[in-house]
């Protein structure tokens, strides 16, 4: 199994519009490439003042798929 992780921090004025974007547009497309079988989109807990911080992971059967 392979993962591909992506962080990014996000500014809180745009989080709510991002997320949705994420859900229902990003994440789709990357797994309809067929290379992933499937990904968590996971908070992370640390508090920071000007955004919040995702990680998305990515999973791969081998190095061949991804």
């Amino acid at each position: 199994m392979i993962l591909y992780n992506v962080t990014v921090k996000v500014e809180k004025n745009v989080h709510d519009e991002w997320l949705t974007w994420m859900q229902q547009v990003h994440i789709p497309d990357v797994m309809a490439t067929g290379k992933f079988e499937e990904y968590k989109l996971c908070r992370i807990l640390h508090e920071e003042p000007d955004g919040v911080t995702y990680a998305i992971q990515y999973f791969a059967p081998d190095m061949a798929a991804f």
